[in-house]
Formats: C-alpha cells, sequence, structure tokens
C-alpha cells in the first residue's frame, strides 16, 4: 500500500507544473510561483536566476518550501 501511494504522489507531482516558493525575507514570508520538475527519485528541481528576491533570500537562509497544487 505505500508503494501505491508513493507512485500515486509522484504522479500527481508529475502532472503539476508549478508551486509556490516561500522563502524568509526580512524576517517573514515571501512566495512566489515557480515552474518546477522532478529528477530521476522525484526531487524538485528549479531554476533560479540570480537576480531573483527568492534566490538572494535562499543565500541568506537555505530553508524553503515549495507548496505544490492540484493541476486539474
Amino acid at each position: 500500500m505505500v508503494e501505491s501511494m508513493k507512485e500515486t504522489v509522484h504522479s500527481w507531482l508529475c502532472s503539476a507544473k508549478f508551486g509556490a516558493l516561500a522563502t524568509m525575507v526580512d524576517g517573514g514570508p515571501f512566495a512566489t510561483l515557480v515552474p518546477y520538475a522532478l529528477d530521476k527519485v522525484g526531487r524538485p528541481l528549479l531554476v533560479l536566476s540570480d537576480i531573483a528576491m527568492h534566490t538572494k533570500a535562499l543565500r541568506l537562509y537555505a530553508r524553503c518550501s515549495l507548496m505544490v497544487c492540484d493541476p486539474a
């Protein structure tokens, strides 16, 4: 049952293409919509610009969250 749940989640994550990337800026949350893809083991991959606020925030505080919404 656990494997089927993993497969369901992986399939769902593959069908979505965008997520809300949240980082910390000036002590508070900063969220932006970003495109993502999954690597071979299911980890999200992001392409971030050097001039983007979330990239600067991640360099200062390397924690974030990625909220993915139902693509339907």
